[in-house]
């Protein structure tokens, strides 16, 4: 199996290749400008002004992006610029698990912490990756965090469907990812309408509590953000700045009394 190949004397650059490819579980080998490089590495990732030292055929530039700069090898690994069906697992877990499979081979992998960050990880891939069928998969899982994140998914208006995840959970070092693997590669039921959220008053209460946290004590976000939050609609760190603008606002309109 042919693998990326990372070459370049940037140690920013190296380093924030090496982050993006570990974190999405990418194998990669480390090339030294100048030296030959190995068999088995099937593109190489390199900086603009290193360009002309390295002698192979397939190099992809460093975009100003590592994100879609590590897709765009991945594409020219695959050897091809459409990808007939794209699928992506998520698993909605305490960490949300994400997966995307292009016609059946894994193109990477992901564990976010937030719907706003799952969000990002899934528009990169849609960016870099045009396919002529597109799927969504979400595992059953809970109810609200499911429902949430379909929420959020609907946007994107492509089919969402919802997979049994019974029996996705591994004793692994990543659960989430491998959970949302198997996600990807299950078929489901499909969703027609988009789910109504309705957090429930002990999700509202630690969605508070978390906002207490993220602002040093600062200041606790109000049930009508918290529930925002809960739905998917903001993040809880914009939560927290309408939160700190409405109190300013508040206290400048007091001040002139």
């Amino acid at each position: 199996m042919k693998i990326i190949g990372i070459a370049t004397k940037d140690a920013k650059l190296y380093f924030e290749l090496v982050s993006t490819l570990r974190e999405r579980n990418i194998v990669f080998e480390i090339i030294v400008p100048g030296e030959s490089i190995p068999p088995n590495v099937g593109v190489i990732i390199t900086s603009r002004s290193e360009r002309n030292s390295i002698e192979f055929d397939n190099v992809v530039v460093y975009s100003g992006n590592t994100e879609t700069t590590v897709l765009e090898a991945m594409k020219v690994l695959m050897g091809r610029e459409v990808i007939y069906e794209l699928v992506i697992g998520i698993d909605p877990g305490e960490h949300i698990g994400i997966a995307v499979v292009g016609d059946g081979v894994v193109l990477g992998t992901a564990t976010v912490f937030s719907v706003h960050a799952m969000i990002n990880v899934i528009k990169t891939y849609l960016k870099v990756f045009h396919a002529f069928k597109k799927i969504i998969r979400v595992g059953h899982g809970d109810i609200t965090k499911r429902n949430k994140i379909i929420s959020v998914l609907w946007k994107f208006h492509l089919p969402i469907e919802i997979v049994d995840e019974r029996g996705t959970t591994m004793v692994t070092a990543q659960p989430d990812v491998e959970a949302a693997v198997r996600i990807a590669g299950h078929s489901g039921k499909d969703i027609s309408e988009k789910p109504c959220v309705e957090p429930t008053e002990g999700e509202i209460r630690n969605i508070q509590r978390i906002s207490r946290i993220k602002s040093n004590g600062e200041l606790t976000i109000s049930k009508e953000y918290a529930r925002e939050v809960a739905s998917g609609k903001i993040t809880i760190e914009e939560a927290i700045k309408k939160q700190k603008k409405r109190r300013k606002k508040f206290l400048k309109l007091s001040s002139s009394f």
